[in-house]
């Protein structure tokens, strides 16, 4: 499929949509590590996107009946690399606090540019490395609490954070490629698919009906299905293709403070003085990485992965 015409609008909105994306990306670590507390995460990512699916199938109906091969190609894709990101956050959540979890899945914004690099010879500004020197700093002064080694929910936190790089690169191929309404949709089912699989590998024990029709859990699937993963992932797709790759670099990493400040919240959560040392370098790497792109551009005109 070709690039896809759609209505067109300005970029204050595109932004404000992703801002909203990350608002409720950020209320969603807290939502799933109090759900975690009874349900198991994949089986909880499982339930929460085969929901979405269904949803989205009903709703966006007229455009899903329209997908071809090659928008399931795309689907496959971005939901492959979502699946496994989501899996593999999820999972380090229930190790760690909701802050913690959000600030390191966020260093993929740091990762971009460097596997565009590795992957298609796109030359990154010399920026890029003082923001990944931050970013690993932060991640050192967040995790090794106790000496020179990682918690294991640590570890599995950042592989997710490397498979968000691979999301997000996808989504800016396909989202140009292929209706949002059709790549939310499938790649939504895909996502679903991927959590059953790495639940059964994984033998995390299966929810009973009990646990299932539980109030509490009910309205946080609501929350996690409506909110956390139908309009935020609806709002990825179709306003992500509006704004440039460093617009999205700023807007997205603001979930981890949704998810810092819903955490003290609702959670009582507490960031000690090492913590808190460590999120000022991952900011401060966030910004490295976006203030200077705009004073140092690649050589290469435009990445690969956005064109065929």
């Amino acid at each position: 499929m070709n690039d896809v015409s759609r209505r067109q609008i300005s970029q204050p909105v595109a932004v404000l949509g992703l801002l909203v994306a990350a608002c409720f990306w950020g209320g969603m670590y807290v939502v799933a590590k109090d759900a975690m507390e009874v349900i198991s995460a994949n089986w909880m990512l499982c339930i929460r996107f085969l929901l979405a699916f269904i949803i989205m199938l009903i709703i966006y109906w007229k455009y899903a009946k329209k997908v071809t091969k090659e928008d399931l190609k795309g689907c496959v894709v971005t939901g492959l690399f979502m699946g496994t990101a989501y899996s593999s956050m999820t999972i380090g959540l229930s190790y760690i606090n909701a802050g913690n979890a959000a600030f390191i899945t966020d260093t993929y914004v740091i990762w971009i540019p460097i596997v565009l690099f590795v992957g298609w010879k796109i030359k990154p500004g010399p920026h890029i490395f003082v923001a990944a020197a931050l970013a690993l700093i932060g991640v050192a002064l967040m995790t090794m609490q106790n000496g020179l080694h990682f918690r294991f929910g640590d570890v599995i936190t950042l592989v997710g954070a490397f498979l968000w790089t691979g999301e997000l690169i996808a989504i800016d191929k396909y989202s140009k490629k292929t209706q949002p309404q059709i790549l939310v949709t499938f790649q939504t089912l895909v996502v679903c698919i991927v959590t059953f699989i790495m639940a059964i590998i994984l033998r995390e024990p299966v929810p009973t009906v009990t646990v299932l029709t539980d109030p509490k859990l009910m309205l946080q699937f609501a929350y996690l299905v409506i909110l956390a993963t139908f309009v935020a992932n609806s709002c990825q797709n179709y306003f992500q293709s509006y704004v440039s790759s460093t617009t999205v670099s700023v807007v997205f990493p603001t979930e981890s403070i949704f998810a810092t400040i819903f955490g003290i919240i609702f959670l009582h959560e507490v960031i000690n003085g090492m913590t808190f040392l460590g999120m000022l370098f991952l900011v401060a790497a966030i910004l490295v990485n976006t203030l200077g792109s705009r004073f140092f551009k690649p050589k290469d005109p435009a990445p690969p992965v956005t064109s065929e």
